[in-house]
């Protein structure tokens, strides 16, 4: 018997006899041998490439932490405790430090989302001080130009951010399929930028010539990736101080961290998220059935179709668990997906955009995708995949599909981690 998240629940299941399970792609297990708090304190007292927070001058200065939103396991719960006693060691008042949520062009938090992002006692004590500010990309009152990155990208960042006298980034490093990794730069594109910024940086995944996505904009790319290069000159425009990045485990435990300068810090970060998040395969399966566990939107649950997709054959099935309680998270998403490929890229170099590639990937992986969800039965076919009612269901499917094509006895990888697991062929 195979357990794997839908959403809140635990599904059980039971694959036929006569499919051969390759494996199991999840998060490799990592001892770290430390508690949480001692991997954070000990990333704060050895900062890397920069000077640490304990030991500056932070007496009346203004600081800002960018902390991710609702769409990202972080730990920031436990670290910024640990985090907030670092910078009263160098003087500073928390009456004197806003905590800005980076939510780029996701939708706003409620009350017990930042009550799990912050905990409930920090949130409680930043309400009352009136130093808890949740990011508007579409307010361009929120907003200060700061310049044009070498990629073209006009540079609109949060004001009140920009207004601090200290710019401190949190976050998580997990992949990500066109910004290469999560954390780091991202926290300031997209997490706290204009909307026309994103939509420029964004429109960076097409190829300038071809219709297709710019050979450099992949899952672990940073060093040449245009979409990856831009996010990080426009933190640098917008003088980041100090990150502090965390590595989490599939309890969603922190078993890494790094501290310090916006790049190096990151950079080294990303080599250890790699050693646990990429996974080799020898072979692709002819099925792979993935989670994309609690994702509350189609936006979020396609990165778990994407890994996905890296470890199943040309011909083969994904069978996704995405219960998406939120719908696909973007009418304008549901735009995008209506055009087709070839819209999509005629759309795409008319104008900057978001949601794009997106709509583009999905298109590109769901006519081999079965899929269990919330979402509509119109919005799945639209995305070219087959609705089940049920996991039995999507697995009847897919043996039914494989039969047509001869294949008795299919390979199968089970990914109960798919949004952060990425499987790499040997």
């Amino acid at each position: 018997m195979t357990c794997m998240e839908y959403g809140e629940d635990q599904l059980q299941f039971e694959l036929p006899q006569n499919w051969r399970v390759s494996g199991e792609i999840r998060i490799r297990r990592v001892d770290p041998g430390k508690s949480e708090a001692d991997i954070i304190k000990a990333a704060l007292q050895l900062p890397i490439g920069c000077e640490r927070l304990a030991t500056m001058a932070l007496d009346g200065k203004r600081i800002g932490i960018v902390i991710s939103d609702w769409t990202r396991f972080t730990g920031s719960d436990r670290f910024l405790p640990i985090l907030f006693d670092e910078l009263t060691a160098a003087g500073a008042n928390l009456r004197n430090v806003t905590l800005f949520i980076g939510r780029g062009t996701h939708r706003e938090p409620n009350i017990s989302e930042l009550q799990r992002i912050l905990s409930e006692s920090i949130y409680q004590k930043f309400t009352d001080w009136n130093q808890i500010h949740i990011h508007d990309c579409e307010n361009d009152d929120q907003l200060s130009f700061l310049g044009t990155t070498s990629f073209g990208t006009p540079v609109y960042v949060n004001r009140l951010l920009m207004q601090q006298d200290v710019k401190i980034l949190t976050g998580s490093i997990v992949y990500h399929y066109f910004a290469g990794f999560g954390g780091g730069r991202k926290s300031i594109l997209p997490a706290m930028s204009g909307a026309a910024t994103i939509r420029k940086n964004h429109s960076l995944n097409v190829d300038p010539v071809e219709d297709r996505m710019h050979p450099h904009v992949r899952i672990g790319e940073i060093t040449r990736n245009p979409v990856a290069l831009d996010m990080l000159e426009t933190a640098q425009m917008a003088k980041v101080d100090f990150i502090l990045n965390t590595v989490m485990d599939e309890r969603k435990r922190i078993i890494y961290a790094v501290a310090g300068d916006l790049r190096e810090a990151h950079n080294q970060g990303c080599t250890f998220a790699a050693s646990v998040y990429g996974i080799k395969i020898p072979d692709q399966a002819d099925i792979v059935v993935a989670s994309t566990q609690t994702a509350k939107n189609w936006i979020q649950s396609h990165k778990s179709l994407y890994n996905a997709s890296l470890a199943v054959k040309d011909n083969g099935v994904i069978i996704l668990l995405a219960v998406c309680p939120e719908g696909t998270g973007s009418a304008e998403f549901e735009e995008w997906i209506g055009l087709g490929i070839k819209g999509i890229f005629a759309r795409l170099r008319s104008a900057p955009a978001l949601l794009g590639q997106t709509a583009y990937s999905s298109l590109l992986r769901g006519g081999k995708t079965i899929i269990v969800t919330r979402l509509t039965g119109e919005v799945c076919r639209r995305m070219g995949m087959i609705k089940a009612d049920s996991l039995e269901q999507a697995i009847k499917l897919a043996g039914q599909r494989l039969a047509k094509m001869n294949v008795a006895e299919p390979t199968v990888y089970l990914m109960p981690y798919a949004g952060y697991t990425v499987p790499f062929l040997e």
